[in-house]
């Protein structure tokens, strides 16, 4: 689907886009879902239980305790959603670099005679 949604797209986005920039995106957006359908998938899970079960368990053990700490979760999730942005704009920077370097390296390799 990855390939073909790049086959699909005009021409002036292909004239735009160097061949290693679209290679190295592709072969980096292959990585991240095979990532997020196999180790991230069972991670979220297994922190969804233990976080219910944690929980449960403190507000069993301490009502009080469980409202402050559940009143701490907003600033942590705000700070979380703002980190997160800032990673995004830094792993698209690493991206374009990436398809610099590889860009340059296809060059290279063409060019040479063997």
């Amino acid at each position: 689907k990855l390939y073909a949604s790049v086959l699909q797209q005009e021409s002036a986005f292909l004239d735009r886009q160097t061949t290693g920039d679209l290679l190295s995106r592709l072969t980096s957006d292959a990585q991240l879902v095979q990532g997020a359908l196999t180790t991230q998938a069972v991670a979220g899970l297994r922190a969804v239980i233990m976080s219910l079960g944690a929980g449960g368990m403190l507000l069993y053990t301490s009502p009080l305790l469980a409202l402050v700490s559940c009143a701490t979760l907003p600033p942590i999730f705000i700070l979380t959603r703002y980190f997160g942005r800032r990673l995004r704009e830094h792993q698209k920077e690493v991206q374009e670099m990436l398809g610099e370097a590889t860009t340059l390296a296809e060059q290279a390799l063409g060019h040479s005679s063997t």
